[in-house]
């Protein structure tokens, strides 16, 4: 097998399928069992039991399973490959520890962009942590409370329900049945003043619908009728028809059952408690929004939603998006005020750019936009962005970033974040000239290699909430041709989009992902030396290097393969130093009986006081270091 430089290379730990060069090769693992010292606990089913040690940090079972069962994967839902997968996902967190390490080492801690990415993490989990102290824990489930929820979620109810939409219609219909007149007897087909519907049916079934209908409805028996309910658009009379209980059922069912009951009455408990502590926490918060640029950036929005509308040739634009397009013109309309302080904290400032910078982070869209639709909607996303804020530093002065849970939960994202500082410094070392790539060309063709070419729509973020708005918007069924569209420019916002051709070799992680890909789907996101990556797949095509099909560009794809096995191969002989430095340690048995699912799957942390945001950061299949480790010494034969 030949490296990019022509030398012949191989595996002492053959696992996995892996891409060397332009020869693909399967292997099976073969980890000796590794020499454990008493300094570990042993307890097979502990989170706390380690799975690796690099220098003199622990990759235990927790995080090793937290962030395999969140990271997607090439081939995880084959049940098969399970073992695998595993090796070679410890194998890329080893080599990720292994530049944290160093990197700290170098003193790429003290580097602002490494600071800046750190403290956007540390932020929502200090909020967070804030949400889990004042409202969480302070909310309890009585014994009573749960088996009477568990009782309820055995009985479903089928229900006819009356709506009129003021006060005086529902004492009406109420009079009505109280004078004898059934509720299913009612009929309302007559009426265009929309007052009164009904009467409707539907299946109450706790947990699953309104918290108010579901205390009216168990409150009665069949064939009881309610009081007038009221909600947000009117008032409700419930009649109950009918009941199904469930009953019997096995020790795993009557757990789920107690499970979910725990988890919806603390769920509505939290919703209730955290209004208590917001109408307090906030009271005397004195965050100041500058009136004339709120107005002046409204404005704007709606001047660009309109340009739109006449460059479309339409009466009106169906949806405004805060796209990169949108970002780009603002930051044109509004130059002179772009840097003026917009949002005034006791304990910080946001200028004008900072601030659209965090909405278009958190997702923006007006549907049949007016200036008023756009002024409130702004107002909306102001409001919340500057509510978690303040709880974020509410958090801060009660020394939350301090607490076990988070420093637990972000110590793997300065793990993460150092060791792509160091790549980066990596990267910026291997250079490849036009030569070089003639070179290459010439040297491919004379080998008749065939390039397997993709072409690719991609987005590309360096902010993880933009990242995660897109997650979003695909999870929810949009296409990746309109995401893109909303997204592209924005180049001074860290999110761009392209569209070309690209090598499934030089694209490291989302190749392998692109692999099991149809052409019209979507692989990512991906963590990148570019940031967060999503490319859908537009064609795929295999070329010889001298091919003259006018619509490849061919210098592009050659440039990007070569500039991609050039630092594939520096990186994996910089790691292999380090494990060398540093020391590595692979419990293999206890590898083996770590249990995780087959389900390839992104998972989101959902935040206390609202947002979300990656789970664990996204590491990338990283395994070719593993055939320049001197392993003696480590693995017992």
């Amino acid at each position: 097998m030949r490296s990019a430089g022509g030398r012949e290379a191989s595996f002492p730990f053959p696992f996995l399928q892996v891409r060397l060069s332009r020869i693909e090769l399967k292997y099976l693992l073969m980890l000796s069992v590794i020499a454990l010292t008493s300094a570990f606990p042993q307890d097979r089913n502990s989170e706390e039991t380690p799975l690796a040690r690099v220098g003199n940090t622990i990759i235990t079972r927790k995080e090793f399973v937290e962030r395999y069962e969140s990271t997607p994967g090439f081939q995880r839902q084959i049940a098969s490959k399970a073992q695998i997968n595993k090796e070679v996902f410890l194998f890329s967190l080893i080599s990720e520890k292994l530049l944290g390490i160093e990197a700290k080492a170098q003193g790429l801690d003290a580097d602002t962009a490494y600071q800046n990415a750190v403290k956007e993490v540390e932020d929502p989990l200090v909020r967070d942590q804030l949400y889990h102290v004042e409202v969480r824990q302070k909310v309890v489930d009585t014994p009573a409370e749960i088996a009477d929820a568990v009782a309820k979620s055995r009985i479903t109810l089928n229900v006819l329900m009356l709506y009129a939409s003021t006060k005086a219609g529902a004492d009406f219909l109420e009079s009505r049945i109280k004078s004898g007149m059934k509720l299913e007897d009612f009929s309302f087909v007559g009426d265009t003043t929309g007052e009164f519907t009904g009467p409707d049916s539907m299946t109450v079934h706790w947990g699953d619908n309104n918290e108010e209908i579901e205390k009216a409805a168990y409150s009665l028996k069949p064939g009881q009728t309610s009081e007038p309910i009221r909600f947000e658009d009117g008032w409700y009379i419930v009649k109950i028809m009918g009941e199904t209980v469930t009953t019997g059922g096995g020790p795993e069912e009557l757990a789920n059952e107690r499970r979910r009951a725990e988890e919806i009455l603390s769920r509505r408990k939290e919703a209730v408690r955290m209004v208590e502590y917001l109408s307090t926490a906030l009271k005397d918060k004195k965050a100041k929004a500058n009136g004339k640029l709120f107005a002046d950036l409204a404005g704007s929005m709606y001047d660009v939603c309109r340009v739109d509308s006449v460059n479309e040739n339409r009466r009106e634009r169906e949806k405004f998006i805060l796209s990169g397009y949108v970002m780009d013109s603002l930051t044109t309309r509004l130059a002179g005020e772009w840097d003026e302080t917009f949002v005034d904290f006791p304990e910080t400032k946001w200028t004008l750019g900072e601030t659209v910078g965090r909405v278009f982070g958190q997702g923006f869209g007006v549907a049949e936009p007016t200036l008023e639709k756009i002024e409130s909607t702004l107002d909306q996303a102001l409001r919340n962005l500057i509510y978690q804020e303040e709880l974020t530093q509410i958090g801060y002065k009660h020394d939350l970033e301090m607490s076990p849970r988070v420093q637990d939960k972000l110590s793997m994202w300065k793990d993460f974040y150092l060791a792509n500082a160091l790549k980066k410094k990596i990267a910026d070392t291997v250079t490849v000239t036009d030569k070089d790539v003639a070179d290459y060309r010439a040297e491919m063709a004379k080998d008749s290699v065939s390039l397997e070419l993709v072409k690719l729509r991609e987005i590309i973020t360096q902010d993880q909430g933009a990242a995660v708005e897109v997650s979003r918007l695909l999870e929810q069924g949009t296409s990746f041709e309109k995401v893109a569209e909303s997204f592209a420019g924005g180049l001074g916002y860290g999110t761009r989009t392209r569209t070309g051709y690209r090598t499934l070799s030089g694209l490291g992680g989302l190749g392998n992902l692109l692999r099991g890909v149809s052409v019209g789907g979507w692989a990512g996101p991906v963590h990148t030396r570019e940031g967060y990556v999503f490319a859908q797949l537009l064609g795929k095509q295999s070329v010889s290097p001298l091919s003259a099909d006018p619509n490849v560009d061919m210098n592009l794809p050659l440039r990007d393969r070569l500039i991609a096995d050039r630092l594939k191969l520096v990186t994996d002989k910089y790691v292999a130093g380090l494990a060398g430095k540093f020391g590595v340690d692979i419990y293999a048995d206890q590898l083996a009986n770590t249990k995780v699912t087959s389900l390839p799957m992104l998972m989101f942390q959902l935040l206390g006081f609202g947002g979300r945001m990656f789970a664990v950061p996204l590491a990338s299949p990283d395994v070719g270091w593993t055939q320049y480790w001197d392993s003696r010494g480590h693995l017992i034969p």
